[in-house]
């Protein structure tokens, strides 16, 4: 799919995005026709993050499908160093800017995971354009000991190999933090995406890093309570009352001025066990967010909890990514003197050898809870 540009004034970078509207699958503007979904995706990733929307009828026939990628992330470029830390705010900001040279008018906010961030920070920045918030999996504010400590780990290390220009332990550890997100690492499509995301990982540090360290500072419960649009949650599972009790202040809120309920929260329980569930179990969440869309009423959804759901094996997108322009990590370089495999193979096969015996090492790990 296409990715096109939109200048942020007095920033050093453009945001490039991603925009489907009903005639056209690779579109560069708005069709004032239709209303338009805006998705937020979180830090690392990028606006392709969002194929699996993009890629679903119920949403793309009738809707402005639009995703912009945050400075540095996928083929976004930041031409000189940021002076201050980039907030959860800035993203908000940029997105409200993007929006504006895109003369979207009002737009439904959809955040994925930790992007559910940029999204409650746009609402609650400017109500004027916020038609509905949609939140998929949205952050806590507190997250266990031991997934924190991991976390302050994972973001060292993966400073410290950014900075080395280390390629091999960056691609490491960016297979961990995906398989993290997503626990379907062995998915063939994910894999492939697993992989290109590796190669950007060192792009989009300046803003991921600063964002992730931030990645549990929601707004208030006082700051939440004043979001007047439809509001919608979507948990991958029961884990605290933390949005089970914003939807009942926004309700109470409603209440006191007369109004219909505006806010409700959809449970998905099974086999949904990563954070990034839009691009790990879109049928699901699209099905129920295209009704919320549509009607923008809380009362028209089913009740929570779902059916267990069965894993899902992910589909490759329609259109594959176009990485032209992408900043991707060059191959490491061998020490003076030193061959490559192939070069080493080559070289014995022109001397006559036979062949070449390889031996392998697997480890295997079994899960004795499943046997």
């Amino acid at each position: 799919m296409p990715v096109f540009t939109v200048k942020i004034p007095n920033q050093p970078y453009s945001l490039p995005y991603r925009l489907s509207t009903p005639a056209s699958k690779t579109a560069e503007t708005i069709d004032p026709a239709y209303p338009t979904v805006l998705f937020f995706h979180p830090p690392w990733v990028d606006s392709f993050f969002f194929y699996p929307q993009f890629d679903d009828p119920e949403l793309y026939q009738n809707y402005n499908l639009l995703a912009i990628d945050m400075p540095g992330h996928g083929s976004s470029h930041i031409d000189s160093p940021f002076t201050e830390e980039y907030t959860w705010q800035n993203a908000a900001d940029d997105f409200y800017r993007a929006l504006e040279a895109l003369a979207t008018g009002p737009v439904h906010l959809v955040g994925s995971a930790v992007g559910g961030l940029t999204a409650l920070r746009l609402a609650l920045s400017h109500p004027e354009i916020t038609e509905s918030l949609t939140l998929v999996a949205p952050p806590l504010e507190d997250e266990p000991e031991f997934v924190e400590e991991a976390f302050d780990e994972w973001l060292k290390e993966t400073e410290k190999a950014a900075a080395d220009r280390d390629i091999e332990p960056l691609e490491s550890l960016s297979n961990y933090v995906f398989d993290f997100c997503t626990g379907q690492v062995g998915d063939p499509a994910l894999r492939e995406m697993m992989d290109e995301y590796g190669y950007m990982l060192e792009s989009a540090l300046p803003v991921c890093s600063s964002l992730l360290r931030s990645k549990n500072m929601l707004p208030s419960m006082r700051e939440m309570e004043g979001i007047n649009c439809p509001v919608f949650i979507i948990e991958r599972a029961a884990q605290t009352d933390l949005y089970t009790n914003v939807v009942d202040k926004l309700n109470e809120a409603a209440f006191r001025s007369g109004k219909p309920p505006n806010a409700a929260k959809h449970l998905l329980e099974g086999a949904v066990i990563g954070r990034w569930i839009t691009l790990t179990n879109p049928e699901p969440v699209n099905l129920i967010l295209a009704e919320f869309l549509r009607t923008k009423s809380p009362d028209s959804l089913p009740s929570s909890p779902n059916p267990f759901l069965t894993t899902y094996v992910a589909r490759r997108p329609s259109t594959p990514r176009d990485i032209t322009g992408y900043t991707i990590l060059p191959p490491p370089k061998l020490a003076p003197g030193r061959k490559t495999l192939g070069e080493m193979m080559d070289e014995l096969e022109r001397e006559g050898q036979a062949g070449v015996n390889v031996e392998v090492e697997v480890s295997v790990h079994v899960d004795e809870s499943t046997i």
